[in-house]
């Protein structure tokens, strides 16, 4: 065992799985953490933490790599570790809960707390991962940490489930999957549905939407093109996605937040070649090229989104041109190999 590996959340959370799979491809690993299923951050995080004494102070560890969420266990880690740390921030907590779900005040203790969070565990990191360059602009105007300090690494996705299938599509399906976050901003989506209702356009909208938005809500506003269904494993959503003639990428949320980072939803509809709708954002514009690889809208716009459906809905032809360039943007700038190369080269940086 040469590298530790640890994270706040659970291994199977896609950015940790992808993260600690690279790594596995090249070093001995050793995981503390949970392999699955949520659990109350900051009780994880501190039990990590205590678990990862033992191999912070371990000369025959190389390198620790901190995933998401690890910026409480920074605390701890970037104190006690001997060995350089590889610090995966991918977002900040001040900037999702001030300014993306607004959930505390920015000038509030919790929010300067918040901040704080941010900038310490930046500041004992060797290294800081984010997922976008946007980001790391935002990390560094904002949180001070230095650009020589940060690197980028996309999120990709598993590409043993997401990739191309020959399946026969519904071609009046639009297929949407993601929570009730302002980041995803569902209310945009179902004032797009209801604005191409009379086209004959139906939607499928995937995740745990049923709590907060009733039938009876849809039936008021004469949604009868909206189908909700529960959320499904991930190794279920392809089957979803191939059936549907456009997929909704995002991030379509007004914040900030939403301009600097790439859906990971974005990046499995691509891999698997479909035509796909994307907020026009700075983040987007990094891997996708609009109207070569993918149809760029409006964010925060019901009628942008409404729009862009209508369009790609009637060319067939762009979708399939959409399609094919979506999945080669992604195999030469998001794939496991690109990854793989990227993450080494960071490495490199920290001699390892």
């Amino acid at each position: 065992m040469n590298l530790l590996f640890t994270a706040g959340r659970e291994l199977s959370y896609p950015r940790n799985a992808m993260l600690y799979e690279l790594l596995q491809e090249q070093f001995q690993v050793k995981f503390i953490g949970r392999r699955s299923g949520r659990r109350n951050l900051l009780l994880q995080s501190a039990w990590n933490a205590f678990k990862c004494t033992p191999y912070l102070r371990s000369k025959e560890v190389l390198l620790s790599v901190v995933g998401f969420y690890g910026h409480l266990i920074m605390l701890w880690a970037g104190r006690a570790a001997r060995q350089p740390i590889l610090f995966d921030a991918f977002i900040s907590t001040y900037d999702t809960l001030c300014f993306d779900r607004k959930v505390i005040s920015p000038n509030s203790p919790a929010g300067r707390l918040a901040k704080w969070l941010d900038e310490q565990a930046c500041r004992l990191a060797d290294r800081v991962l984010v997922d976008t360059q946007a980001q790391a602009d935002f990390f560094h105007d904002t949180l001070g940490v230095p650009r020589e300090k940060l690197d980028v690494l996309y999120v990709g996705c598993d590409e043993k489930i997401f990739y191309p299938r020959s399946t026969t599509f519904d071609e009046n399906l639009v297929l949407f999957y993601g929570e009730f976050l302002p980041l995803h901003n569902i209310e945009v989506i179902l004032q797009a549905a209801q604005l191409v209702m009379s086209d004959g356009i139906h939607f499928q909208i995937i995740g745990p939407f049923g709590k907060h938005i009733k039938q009876k809500q849809l039936n008021q506003a004469h949604l009868t093109n909206v189908e909700f269904i529960p959320p499904v494993p991930l190794e279920q959503l392809p089957s979803y996605i191939s059936r549907a003639a456009i997929c909704l990428g995002g991030h379509f949320g007004a914040s900030e937040k939403a301009g600097r980072v790439i859906a990971g939803k974005t990046f499995q509809c691509i891999a698997m070649g479909k035509p796909t709708i994307v907020g026009d954002n700075p983040a987007n514009r990094e891997l996708l090229v609009p109207g070569k690889d993918a149809w760029f809208c409006k964010m925060n716009d019901a009628q942008a989104l409404s729009e862009a459906i209508k369009s790609l809905w009637q060319d067939k032809p762009l979708q399939s041109y959409l399609g094919k360039n979506a999945r080669e943007a992604f195999l030469q700038k998001a794939s496991k190999p690109i990854l793989r190369r990227k993450l080494k080269a960071i490495l490199q940086k920290i001699s390892i």
